[in-house]
């Protein structure tokens, strides 16, 4: 059991990231740790968001041949991209007994405190 993902490194210069790795089950609180939350984060994945945007455009004016005349035009388009799931300065901000687990081939979880 470690405390931040740093003293991990320090004592376990070659092979941190071997045994991070090997363990079927991660939990991890709020720290103030930069380096553990940078871990937390990039461990909890991301999500894809889809963004809606558009615009309508309208315009008056004389048409060819001298005639008022009027346009309208409108345009809709979706995106897509990646969001992390939590970002490092969101796990920053958790509190000290804010929990994730993190399972091997699962979804993370955030139980509530109690």
């Amino acid at each position: 059991m470690v405390q931040y993902f740093a003293q991990l490194k320090n004592n376990f210069l070659k092979s941190h990231e071997t045994l991070l790795g090997a363990t079927a089950i991660r939990t991890m609180f709020g720290t103030d740790g930069v380096s553990t939350a940078e871990l937390v984060s990039k461990s909890v994945g991301e999500a894809t968001i889809f963004a809606e945007s558009g615009n309508l455009g309208q315009s008056r004016g004389p048409r060819k041949g001298g005639s008022g005349g009027f346009s309208r035009s409108s345009r809709e388009s979706t995106s897509e991209k990646g969001r992390k799931l939590i970002l490092t300065v969101e796990v920053l901000r958790l509190g000290p007994d804010h929990q994730i687990i993190l399972p091997r081939g699962g979804n993370p979880l955030s139980p509530s405190s109690a």
